[in-house]
Order: structure tokens, then C-alpha cells, then sequence
């Protein structure tokens, strides 16, 4: 349930005229749908930025801190998966964002 609080930070962040969608251009993913189902690509470093992005940009801004405890503990999981060899994922060691102004314009 979001608080009053929540419900404001959020129409201002909606609002906000700096918002910005974040996508994969290789294989079109701009994140979770609730319209269709979609995916990361596996082994896709945008991918799975993109992901991670949108994930946090749908919690409410008072869970904000309790989700990034909660990446940092999904990333660790996933260092350990690679590791041991069983994930093969490469992450960026620097993500790379570029700006299309108005893109879907």
C-alpha cells in the first residue's frame, strides 16, 4: 500500500520532464510488461541493466533503500553463480547510456 507520502514523490517523478526510458536496442527490451510477458536476455548486459533499472524505478520512493539491500544482495548471488561457473554473464564494467531525445517521437 502506498502511503500519501509515496503516492506524491511518485506523481512528481511521472511528471518529471528529466524521466527517461531505458532500453536494450539489441533486442528490444525496455523492461518487465504487464501486457506481455518479457525477458532479459541471458547473457545481455544491457539487458539485464535495463532489468535492474526498472525494477528499482517501480518501488515506491520509502522502499527505495530496502531494494537496493535487496539487489546487492541478488548481484552477490549472481558474483558467486559465475564464479563456480555457473553463469557465464559478463557484466559492464562501466554501463554505458545513450540519450535519443524524444525517441519515440
Amino acid at each position: 500500500m502506498l502511503t500519501d507520502k509515496d503516492k506524491d514523490l511518485l506523481k512528481d517523478e511521472h511528471f518529471d520532464p528529466r524521466k527517461m526510458m531505458v532500453g536494450c536496442a539489441q533486442h528490444s527490451y525496455y523492461g518487465p510488461s504487464k501486457i506481455i510477458e518479457t525477458h532479459p536476455a541471458k547473457n545481455c548486459k544491457q539487458c539485464w541493466m535495463v532489468y535492474f533499472l526498472h525494477d528499482l524505478a517501480n518501488v515506491p520512493p520509502s522502499e527505495r533503500a530496502q531494494r537496493f539491500e535487496e539487489i546487492e544482495e541478488v548481484v552477490r548471488n549472481l558474483n558467486q553463480m559465475v564464479e563456480t561457473g555457473k553463469w557465464d554473464f559478463k557484466p559492464f564494467k562501466h554501463p554505458e547510456i545513450s540519450i535519443e531525445k524524444d525517441a519515440w517521437n
